[in-house]
């Protein structure tokens, strides 16, 4: 693995039970319009590469499969191509016309925010990253970018002048059996970005429950996780609002996420298989209030058209310990 560039591909096209995709989120507050774009490869039973697709507003989805041999990357950088379609961390060009549907349009990104690596913490995982038995990696390629272009899919067009974008990545064997993760960054003050995930994983023989996030404003990262000893704090959780607490070394962290509507169903692997089905939400309002360890209010902000999802059994997320 790559561990200083988790952006680029990591795996091997020769690998058995693996899989591998990026989540290139683009939102615009003047349309509304919210789509996400996933391109992948999954390697199982059933191998292949995919394009996965899921609008905001009508939690319309799509899965396009492609053949393997279509998928081509590179090992320096995010940028990777599925057959007429190219992604990368300066944009998205989209040519693809099937009898049953038709994807076409260019993003350009501009003003990438990416994620600290460092020797000690090589990405979002911390050190975390460098256990070689995990079941999943995640990563964030960009935390906030300007995103300007049009889409057009199957007839529907999605406009995104201004609009702010969002990149991150998982590969390995298969996600977690349970996990909460949380997104936005489409709020009043620019270039700020919030994300939130709670997982339950495998480890050494049991389970465990960890986490991983930051809160990205004014030019800085405030991180949280397992390894940085944080705490998340289960405040509500009913039909209609998910509140939790954030408590990190520094500060901490309200988060109020409102659970619009019931989302779309997207494909998650399992053994590298794209065969399990989850729900994603991506027009979630999103509050945060984040104070210093004294209580004095840092940042308190409202965002709208967040990502959420909500997997497998959350009852005992907050509950098992971590090592």
């Amino acid at each position: 693995m790559n561990f200083f560039t988790p952006s680029a591909f990591q795996g091997s096209l020769r690998k058995k039970r693996y899989f591998e995709g990026w989540y290139i989120k683009t939102a615009a507050l003047e349309s509304g319009k919210t789509l996400a774009l996933i391109p992948g490869i999954s390697l199982g039973k059933d191998s292949h590469a995919f394009l996965q697709i899921i609008d905001g507003r009508e939690h319309k989805t799509g899965y396009l499969r492609f053949p393997l041999e279509s998928f081509q990357y590179n090992r320096k950088s995010f940028d990777i191509t599925l057959g007429n379609n190219t992604f990368s961390t300066g944009g998205v060009f989209l040519n693809e016309s099937r009898k049953e549907t038709s994807l076409k349009g260019e993003l350009h990104f501009s003003g990438t925010v990416p994620f600290p690596v460092t020797p000690g913490s090589p990405g979002i995982m911390g050190p975390y990253r460098y256990a070689p038995f995990l079941e999943c990696y995640h990563g964030v390629v960009s935390a906030d970018h300007r995103a300007e272009g049009r889409i057009e899919w199957d007839g529907v067009i999605y406009d995104f002048q201004n609009a702010r974008g969002y990149i991150e990545k998982d590969w390995g064997k298969s996600m977690p059996s349970a996990w909460i993760w949380m997104h936005c960054n489409l709020f009043p003050t620019e270039k700020t970005s919030f994300m939130l995930s709670i997982a339950r994983v495998p480890w050494l023989g049991r389970t465990m429950t960890g986490h991983l996030g930051f809160l990205y404003t004014k030019g800085k990262y405030h991180r949280f996780g397992t390894y940085l000893k944080s705490r998340v704090i289960l405040q509500q959780k009913d039909a209609g609002v998910m509140a939790l607490l954030i408590e990190a070394k520094d500060f901490s962290l309200e988060v109020r996420a409102e659970l619009n509507g019931t989302g779309g169903n997207l494909q998650a692997p399992r053994e590298g298989d794209m065969n399990r089905t989850i729900r994603e939400r991506v027009d979630t309002p999103v509050t945060l209030k984040m104070r210093g360890p004294d209580g004095e209010l840092l940042f308190k902000e409202s965002g709208t058209q967040g990502g959420l999802e909500m997997a497998g059994d959350i009852s005992g997320l907050f509950d098992d310990p971590t090592p």
